[in-house]
């Protein structure tokens, strides 16, 4: 019985829309859809499902941090940033907040705040310090302020977390610090 309904019950598409065929309000079924159309590259579609999981549950953090990501990609700000407020307030696990602040220090940083971003970088980093984006991140902004010294120490702490490419793009700010 079980290995036939691993033939029926192939990918993520057929187990949740079952799901919603049996009870058409499931947040979690939604969420996991868009997650789903993530994944394979369309946001488009991700986006219903995501906007339907925070109309169902608006205090499910997970759903609002999905639907700012997707608000990103279509050049949304501040409606991402809305739902990243909302993700942090709602966030259930300390991950997703951390989450949730690091993109809001993207967008500040892309919209030049500098200083705000630092602060949406540093709650980031307070939850999860192995965070590397974070740090490197917290680190331009330091730069864009002339705070050299506090940029160096952030992107060397970012480059002590893990081996990766974003250490060599550490490695090259820092190196642009030393010459300043």
């Amino acid at each position: 019985m079980t290995w036939r309904q691993t033939t029926y019950w192939k990918d993520s598409f057929t187990v949740f829309n079952h799901a919603l065929k049996i009870a058409p309000v499931n947040f979690i079924a939604e969420n996991n859809l868009g997650e789903a159309y993530l994944q394979i590259g369309r946001p488009d579609i991700a986006y219903g499902y995501f906007l339907r999981t925070t109309e169902e549950t608006p205090r499910f953090g997970l759903g609002h941090y999905n639907l700012g990501v997707v608000l990103i990609g279509q050049k949304r700000r501040d409606e991402a940033r809305k739902e990243f407020q909302l993700a942090i307030q709602h966030a259930m696990e300390i991950s997703d907040a951390s989450a949730a602040f690091h993109n809001l220090g993207i967008i500040m940083l892309e919209d030049n705040q500098s200083a705000d971003a630092i602060n949406m970088f540093s709650e980031a980093l307070q939850l999860s310090p192995d965070k590397q984006s974070s740090y490197l991140g917290k680190g331009i902004a330091e730069f864009r302020l002339n705070n050299f010294r506090a940029a160096e120490a952030d992107f060397v702490a970012g480059a002590c977390k893990y081996a990766s490419p974003k250490l060599f793009s550490a490695m090259k700010l820092t190196g642009a610090i030393f010459s300043a």
